[in-house]
């Protein structure tokens, strides 16, 4: 008896059906040139019409199975073409390994309003390989959730002690049925299962290098230079009120897998649920992350604001360049300098507050001539030149004690200074 095969079919259903119809239950087979040697009457479209389409190992590797998932997370084409070789040429091929997870052994995934669809359609249902993606817990056409087990007596839908490939059943073995919808409510999932049939599907690559090249500037972003810095600590609380342990628990991981730390790993041990969700979490979507372009700004998009407030630029974005560096643990540090005053400042990132470290000589004559002057207050030069700049100053400008106290505006500003103007006498 001659078989059609599905749009979005596993492979793993295709053994199942070609075991079915071919009687040979027995017979476990694992390469793929074991199938494609069975005859294939035709290549059914969404729509139910046949597709003229030759059936090879290529086919069906490409067409029918997690390879082209996969293959999104290698670093150039040579690896990907390595992974296919491996599978093509491959003696062993087992058939877990192409129903949508390479290592994982959980149970088959249908979706029940999907199962209806596809008998309606095509006469029987079948394994969709877009419901056995990792992280794939609910159906990215309907929104509802995929069942693995019967949702009345919790029997598995494939057995871990049946090694046979099964087709897809409409009832468990005591009779139950798997028309049971279960309607998704966490946006979330629904977004991580359109992502993973996007990358599943996409005919253009993904390049993971330029991912990883967008996720260290935000990182550097964040204060987090390698893995061990103190900031990604907070990055990780952030990510995990979102994708919290509940939410990894359903998708059958643990929040182990979105440490931050582990981008510094060896790459290829990264689930592609690391990076799937991180850019979900940053863009929103895996498509809006690629189109989205990252810069390292820790302290904003120049020009900057001087802060000199006797410069005729003062709160003025004249600052066009700043020199960052990092301090311990990673955080980010820069200087600012106005070339119209000189006056030079520090500012640490996730500070609300920048400090001075150089007046510059326009802050210095300013700050000297008011200084002299009896008619403006201590008070008032705090306001232009802060208080500490002031006690400093105090200690290498000497004035007279009729000087001072006529300065001073109040009582609570002769005790400020006084101590210090006793100490130069």
């Amino acid at each position: 008896m001659d078989i059609s095969l599905y749009s979005d079919e596993s492979i793993y259903s295709i053994y199942g059906r070609v075991a079915f119809y071919s009687g040979e239950f027995k017979k476990r087979i694992e390469n793929l040139k074991s199938i494609i040697d069975y005859p294939f009457k035709s290549v059914k479209n969404p729509d139910g019409s046949s597709l003229n389409q030759k059936v090879d190992a290529t086919y069906l590797l490409e067409r029918h199975s997690s390879y082209p998932y996969y293959s999104q997370f290698m670093l150039n084409d040579e690896e990907r073409e390595q992974m296919k070789k491996s599978f093509l040429e491959g003696s062993s091929l087992k058939i877990d390994h192409l129903t949508g997870h390479f290592k994982s052994k959980s149970n088959m995934r249908l979706c029940p309003l999907c199962l209806v669809q596809d008998s309606n359609t095509y006469g029987e249902p079948y394994w969709h390989r877009s419901h056995q993606l990792p992280g794939s817990i609910v159906c990215d056409i309907h929104n509802v959730l995929l069942l693995s087990e019967c949702p009345k007596c919790s029997e598995p839908l494939t057995p871990s002690s049946y090694h046979l490939p099964l087709i897809t059943p409409l009832f468990c073995s005591q009779g139950h049925c798997m028309k049971h919808v279960i309607p998704n409510a966490d946006e979330d999932l629904l977004t991580l299962a359109t992502n993973n049939r996007y990358l599943l599907e996409s005919e253009e690559k993904i390049d993971l290098l330029k991912i990883r090249e967008k996720m260290t500037t935000i990182f550097l972003g964040e204060g987090i230079i390698n893995e061990k810095s103190y900031y990604r600590i907070q990055l990780n609380q952030k990510v995990n009120e979102r994708f919290n342990d509940t939410f990894l628990n359903k998708l059958g991981s643990s929040k182990d897998i979105m440490r931050i730390h582990l981008f510094w790993k060896v790459r290829k041990d990264l689930d592609p649920l690391f990076y799937i969700l991180l850019m979900i979490y940053f863009s929103g979507s895996v498509t809006k992350f690629l189109e989205q372009e990252f810069e390292y700004a820790p302290f904003g998009k120049g020009p900057w604001k001087c802060l000199n407030r006797v410069c005729r630029y003062y709160e003025k974005r004249v600052i066009k360049s700043i020199d960052i560096s990092f301090i311990k643990g990673g955080r980010p540090w820069a200087l600012f300098c106005c070339n119209e005053c000189g006056c030079k400042y520090e500012w640490f990132s996730y500070d609300r507050i920048a400090f001075i470290i150089e007046p510059g000589p326009l802050w210095l004559s300013e700050c000297e001539e008011l200084l002299q002057n009896r008619e403006v207050t201590f008070n008032e030069m705090e306001i232009l030149f802060t208080q500490d700049f002031m006690k400093k100053m105090l200690e290498y400008r000497p004035i007279s004690l009729e000087h001072f106290i006529s300065k001073c505006f109040s009582k609570q500003t002769k005790e400020k200074y006084f101590d210090m103007f006793e100490q130069k006498e």
